[in-house]
């Protein structure tokens, strides 16, 4: 388990999420990369892209994966396989929940992760990339 890998300023993250949470994915990203992280997210894809290839690349580059938690149960089947082969892969996982009241779904990310779960709703813009410990 790489628990202990940092990502510090510059590094790589992928954001793994449903498309539901395309917006809070999406001012995720430009929260980092205005801290100065790479960020792949799959917001940005072509709609004719070779999506698997892709995704599959930027999560063998990352440094660290962020888990959007999915709204409902059994939702966001693909991010769900993105944890399942970012853990496979070795890669530092950190679970963030867009709303508090995700929290009852947030239990398959924290016992894959082994790590807590950020609730993004108790942070402002300003301290949330602070709040992941992406440097911890």
């Amino acid at each position: 388990m790489n628990q202990h890998v940092t990502a510090a300023v510059g590094s790589r993250v992928f954001i793994s999420h449903a498309h539901e949470d395309d917006m809070f994915a999406d001012r995720l990203a430009r929260l980092l990369e205005g801290d100065g992280y790479s960020v792949f997210s799959n917001v940005s894809l072509e709609p004719a892209a070779d999506w698997t290839s892709t995704i599959l690349d930027g999560l063998r580059s990352a440094d660290v994966v962020i888990f959007v938690v999915p709204a409902r149960e059994g939702g966001g089947k693909n991010a769900l396989a993105e944890l399942g082969a970012a853990k496979a892969m070795g890669k530092r996982i950190v679970p963030v929940l867009p709303e508090t009241s995700r929290s009852w779904n947030a239990d398959v990310a924290r016992i894959v992760s082994h790590s807590a779960v950020v609730d993004a709703s108790r942070f402002s813009d300003e301290t949330l990339v602070g709040a992941l410990a992406l440097q911890n």
